[in-house]
């Protein structure tokens, strides 16, 4: 009797010895080892995310999901994940909460990516949302879209697609005999023009490559040289052509000096000016009555000077007091 109560004992020991180590493994696969700090974090889908999943930092294991609220934002159902990290771990301000999967057969975890910023988040804080890192949730996203595309897209391409080959097909029913013949007579006499095309494209051909004969003789050594010496003229009477018209440039500075004198010579002495006008008009009216007097005295005084100079060429005596040789006077009578 003695031995088996002892037997019980020993198997009650080993028993509560097993239920210690299996809530201590319990324990430490769940991250509830001692106290924590509570987060959160909001999603729009939480696929694969339950109480219990693992809260990763840069995959390392600190932590668990407590409890998964609906929560209603801007009319639009989200859901707000209360994560439970390890007391006094420090979270960036900057990190982001993202559900991921390490593996394709791996179960989903939150897994927090740290920032770089030098402040830290306060427990009860929000952490941001990342895009889901759900290999599994990105294929089925895409296949949404593909069949969005396919539902939306591609079947109304494919459907006007055939009805436009429809009515090409009875199109072409209808006008491939005059197609057919068209296009045999643009053969026919593309296929007799095709002699003289040759023909052109060939004499072309040489016309082009007597002109590069030339053009190389033009470019010869001698050519090229006289080119620039005719360049350098060129650049010399441009140059030389700046400078007469910086020459002429100053020229006009200097008479729009002489003007400016000009006009400030009359202004300051147009009192003078018009006095002296009015005078030479008025002697040039005297002038103008009494021209016919003056040109009477003037033709009296040009005969007398001719007479004059008619003695004198017959007797220059004259000159000296003489008188008119005897002939002269004689003929006179």
């Amino acid at each position: 009797m003695r031995d088996n109560r002892v037997n019980y004992i020993v198997v009650g020991m080993f028993v509560i010895a097993m239920l210690a180590a299996l809530l201590v493994s319990l324990a430490l696969l769940t991250g509830r080892t001692g106290p924590t700090d509570t987060y959160y974090a909001v999603y729009d889908n939480v696929s694969g995310v339950g109480t219990g999943t693992q809260v990763l930092y840069e995959g390392f294991n600190v932590g668990q999901v407590e409890e998964i609220v609906p929560v209603q934002r801007n009319g639009k159902t989200r859901f707000q994940v209360v994560l439970s990290v390890r007391e006094g771990w420090r979270i960036p301000a900057d990190s982001v909460a993202m559900i991921a999967a390490s593996g394709l057969l791996s179960a989903v975890a939150v897994d927090i990516r740290s920032g770089d910023s030098e402040s830290v988040l306060a427990p009860g804080d929000e952490i941001p949302a990342g895009p889901s890192g759900n290999m599994f949730a990105v294929v089925t996203d895409i296949a949404a879209q593909v069949s969005d595309l396919s539902q939306n897209a591609l079947k109304p391409l494919i459907a006007n697609l055939n009805r436009q080959l429809d009515a090409f097909g009875v199109i072409l029913e209808d006008q491939a005999p005059e197609l057919m013949a068209s296009m045999i007579a643009v053969v026919a006499d593309l296929s007799a023009k095709t002699p003289a095309i040759t023909t052109n494209v060939q004499k072309f051909s040489e016309d082009i490559s007597r002109s590069g004969e030339q053009l190389n003789r033009m470019l010869d050594d001698g050519n090229v040289e006289r080119v620039g010496q005719i360049l350098g003229g060129i650049e010399k009477t441009t140059s030389d052509f700046a400078r007469l018209t910086q020459d002429l440039n100053e020229s006009r500075k200097l008479v729009d000096q002489v003007l400016v004198g000009l006009n400030q010579v009359v202004a300051d002495n147009r009192t003078t000016v018009a006095a002296s006008l009015r005078d030479l008009r008025y002697t040039m009216q005297t002038v103008s009555r009494s021209i016919d007097t003056i040109t009477s005295d003037l033709e009296g005084t040009t005969r007398n000077m001719h007479e004059f100079s008619r003695q004198v060429r017959q007797n220059p005596g004259l000159l000296l007091g003489g008188t008119a040789p005897p002939d002269e006077r004689g003929s006179r009578r």
